[in-house]
């Protein structure tokens, strides 16, 4: 069995040392995310730039936004930025 199986985040192995921070997406981690309001996307983190949208890290930031995750389906990466900081 996969070790990873019915967990909400499953670890990418083939993650190139990312493993960590993507995971893959599934329903119930969408539902969860939802129902606990659960904080992660650059809308939500006091290193968006609101001017340009832009991290003030400058990190590439398309995969961490909002619109990105609402659009993610199963087996897809969500991806968790390592540097998120609560606004």
């Amino acid at each position: 069995m996969d070790a990873g199986q019915g967990r909400v985040y499953r670890p990418d192995a083939a993650g190139g040392g990312e493993g960590a921070m993507r995971g893959f997406w599934n329903p119930q981690f969408d539902e969860e995310r939802r129902r606990f309001d659960l904080r992660g996307c650059c809308e939500d983190c006091v290193y968006l730039v609101p001017e340009d949208e832009t991290c003030a890290h400058r990190f590439p930031n398309w995969e961490h936004r909002r619109a990105y995750w609402d659009g993610l389906r199963e087996g897809q990466h969500v991806v968790f930025c390592k540097d998120f900081e609560s606004a």
